[in-house]
């Protein structure tokens, strides 16, 4: 990472040369100077992404195949020959990937197509076995096995794909668990065993196809377990972690902002800002503030101390993180971000108040107003940055918000109605304006 980045600094500074000599802050033998002592850079070198793709695509229907064939003739095999084609693929798997590991060790696309289809054949493997012998179907066992199984082959072959799959597949196992009315408390572990790989890929490249796909599907797969581990025995506890979740998701993807910013935070930016807005449009109505803390704790089969007791370790420690991220950020004065980064100090102060028997309309108003001011202070900022995605974003808050508010209401419907043509009026204006104003910017460029 670090010599990468060191490589984006300096053709920002070969950027800069021309506009410092032509204002005299630096001369030209200075910058001729500065050019000789870093040299010429080369861009690194990427794979085509066609060419993965096409090799995960070779993988997946290689594997597809194998399946189709092996069950329209299962029927008619032996138990000993059906042990030994399960055995057999699997086998043969595992002397593909070695050899990717021994010959193509630098193809990206070998490798990942390697891991992808060795660990769909270890699952096919452990399938096959168990239908066989007719061992208990027990679809929890099968995915955590499969997927314990399978996380070596991450670092093995340094494959992102098998990453991605594995984390869909704790994501799985753990809603299957919870809706068996068991606790999957140990998601977070098995979810921390991909953090290394994680880690490395956007410490190599943050800017390439493999730094992204994986911070998106790191997204996804977090905001997804997070409502579905929870044990829910304190009810309304999910408002602060999922708060502290898009907190820590938007401050770490807009850190770096502006040019040094890698194209891997982008997606966490993305679902942050999102995030914040949705979950923030929905605590404005009275239902999340319903029967909420200690006073309403459950208790009963279905709860699990276990997995309560990981949740409010797991709260804490996503809380703490956005604090010190939000701090971070105050110290850095940039405030727009501050006011994304607030509101899992807003949802805490909130869930406290209405725990405490505060009348929920509190938090709702607080969450109105916050909701309100993040929809303008995001659309000034658009109108003075020029930027027609988060003009719009800032809008559709504002207009989520007014909306949400007219379904509150007896209002009549020809009310309604006109509101919502002055808000479509809105959109419209503002994008004219703004593509008006970035117009007349280019034609003031010489």
């Amino acid at each position: 990472m670090v010599r990468f980045t060191r490589e984006r600094a300096i053709l920002w500074l070969y950027g800069e040369l021309s506009d410092l000599v032509a204002q005299s802050i630096l001369s030209a033998d200075a910058a001729d100077r500065l050019h000789a002592h870093y040299g010429e850079l080369t861009p690194p070198k990427r794979r085509p992404i066609a060419i993965i793709v096409l090799g995960l695509l070779g993988a997946t229907l290689i594997g597809l195949g194998i399946i189709l064939v092996l069950a329209h003739n299962w029927e008619f095999m032996s138990r000993y020959m059906r042990t030994a084609i399960s055995i057999g693929v699997l086998l043969i798997a595992q002397a593909i990937a070695a050899w990717v590991m021994i010959r193509q060790s630098q193809s990206i696309a070998w490798r990942e197509g390697a891991g992808t289809f060795l660990m769909a054949m270890i699952g096919t493997s452990i399938a096959l076995i168990a239908q066989t012998y007719h061992l208990p179907s027990d679809m929890d066992s099968f995915l955590l096995t499969w997927m314990l199984l399978s996380a070596p082959i991450v670092y093995l072959l340094d494959a992102t794909l098998p990453a991605i799959l594995y984390l869909v597949g704790i994501t799985s196992w753990a809603g299957h668990v919870q809706s068996e009315s068991g606790h999957a408390a140990w998601f977070w572990l098995l979810a921390l065993l991909a953090t290394p790989h994680a880690v490395a890929v956007i410490r190599r490249d943050p800017d390439g196809p493999r730094a992204i796909i994986l911070a998106k599907a790191v997204c996804l797969c977090l905001t997804v377990a997070t409502g579905v581990v929870f044990e829910k025995m304190l009810p309304g506890l999910w408002i602060v972690m999922y708060s502290a979740l898009f907190g820590v998701f938007f401050l770490v993807g807009t850190r770096g902002a502006g040019e040094s910013r890698q194209r891997w935070q982008v997606p966490m930016m993305l679902y942050g800002a999102v995030g914040t807005a949705v979950l923030s449009l929905a605590l404005t109505f009275p239902e999340p503030w319903h029967q909420i803390g200690w006073r309403f704790y459950h208790t009963g089969p279905r709860y699990h101390l276990a997995g309560a007791i990981t949740d409010y370790v797991v709260v804490v420690l996503f809380a703490s993180l956005a604090v010190i991220l939000l701090a971070d950020a105050v110290r850095r004065h940039h405030w727009q971000r501050c006011l994304f980064g607030v509101m899992p100090l807003l949802a805490a102060l909130g869930y406290a108040a209405t725990s405490a028997d505060a009348p929920e309309a509190v938090a709702q108003v607080m969450f109105n107003l916050y909701l309100a001011i993040l929809g303008v202070v995001t659309l000034v900022g658009a109108l003075h940055d020029e930027n027609m995605v988060q003009l719009n974003f800032g809008l559709a808050m504002l207009a989520g918000l007014i909306t949400a508010r007219f379904f509150d209401t007896d209002l009549d419907f020809v009310v309604r109605g006109v509101a919502f043509i002055l808000i479509g009026i809105g959109f419209l204006s503002a994008n004219l304006i703004l593509l008006r104003r970035r117009s007349n910017t280019r034609e003031d460029q010489p």
